[in-house]
């Protein structure tokens, strides 16, 4: 019998996460922002977690916390409220050793802001990967703010505080979320993904595939896309019609390249792309000219992901690296797509066009591997 590689991770994932489950647990699916030259955008692309119930009330004031996860965060949070440098800093880890000396000045600094803020709430709890983050509420001055406690699971099932969070993958993609979503960040309404989002999922891709030596054993997070190849079956009438739209932009972007007018490119683009473009072939020489226009004409799209408002085109381009090429676009003020990020890095760069699955686009079955039943 023949498994597929969805298949097994999920299996892998539900066991572990069935044998290590001492808490109240659900999957929670997360838009992943999208950085649309500086703007952030949430879309239909989704971070795939786990959110831990949390008890209500301040259980963090007791010593008789009921969780391991919970007692860690009311032992560090009683800790601050009292100046224990000494328990701040035996609970407190790092992820690069170089920052290990950095643990006294930042224990110091976080007893110095609880000595003004008040803890509201901790209203939130998720875990990915080997990470635990709780979102709590604040109060300084009458106003509130959202603050992620960000804790990592070691390898003999303790946890450490990390003060300067993550710079892990999926914590990223994590932390882009939860700066969307302003002074009530920690609130139980926090919006996340619609259930017709979840619903439409073709693709799902553990999120540190490729970027650690082993997966979690316990609650990986996941990457969830809906997408279809250009020529091909679609799921259904709404994607069909999204792929349709973007292929057709991307033509339309090839027509402009062998007309050799910057106006026919331009007018696809977004206002900051088109101005860097002006920029650049304004000072490039015919020869960096020709070979642009000519690189942008033989790009083909053949497959397309439905993170909406974006699109995300791949296409075969024989002069990129690879030979494959991926394109963003979104719906600009007329509604019509523009070819958006054409010169501007983003985290989501990560997902779409460097790892496991801009790798799995050059097979035979592009993406394939992910695909969900």
């Amino acid at each position: 019998m023949r498994i597929s590689f969805y298949s097994l991770v999920v299996c892998l994932a539900a066991c572990s996460a069935a044998l290590g489950a001492e808490w109240p647990a659900a999957r929670a699916h997360l838009p992943i922002v999208f950085r649309s030259e500086g703007a952030p955008t949430r879309t239909a692309a989704l971070l795939e977690v786990t959110e831990l119930q949390v008890p209500k009330g301040k259980w963090w004031e007791d010593d008789r916390d009921p969780e391991a996860f919970l007692s860690e965060f009311g032992r560090l949070i009683r800790a601050f409220k009292s100046g224990d440098k000494t328990t701040v800093r035996s609970l407190s880890g790092v992820e690069k050793e170089s920052d290990s000396k950095k643990i006294d000045d930042q224990a110091a600094a976080f007893i110095a802001q609880f000595k003004v803020v008040e803890l509201v709430s901790v209203d939130r709890c998720h875990e990915f990967d080997d990470l635990i983050v709780l979102s709590a509420q604040f109060r300084f001055r009458d106003r509130l703010r959202g603050v992620p406690f960000v804790f990592r699971r070691e390898k003999n099932n303790g946890l450490k505080f990390l003060p300067n969070r993550s710079a892990s993958f999926s914590y990223v993609l994590f932390d882009e979320w939860f700066s969307t979503l302003g002074p009530g960040s920690g609130q139980p309404n926090a919006p996340g993904a619609t259930e017709e989002e979840v619903a439409r999922i073709t693709h799902r891709m553990p999120t540190l595939l490729g970027r650690v030596t082993n997966l979690s054993e316990t609650r990986p997070s996941f990457v969830c896309l809906s997408g279809a190849p250009v020529a091909g079956q679609k799921r259904n009438a709404r994607l069909a019609g999204r792929v349709d739209t973007a292929a057709k932009k991307v033509e339309r972007l090839r027509a402009g390249a062998r007309s050799d007018s910057r106006t026919n490119i331009t007018q696809h683009m977004s206002e900051r792309g088109a101005k860097g473009l002006n920029q650049w072939m304004d000072t490039a020489t015919a020869e960096e000219r020709q070979r642009y226009l000519s690189a942008l004409e033989e790009q083909q799209p053949f497959f397309i992901f439905d993170a909406a408002p974006i699109s995300v085109v791949y296409v075969k381009a024989p002069s990129a690296p690879g030979g494959i090429a991926v394109l963003y676009f979104q719906a600009g003020p007329d509604n019509e797509l523009l070819w958006v990020n054409s010169a501007y890095l983003s985290p989501v760069d990560g997902i779409f066009k460097s790892g496991p699955l801009f790798d799995s686009a050059a097979s035979d079955r592009p993406f394939s591997i992910f695909a969900t039943p």
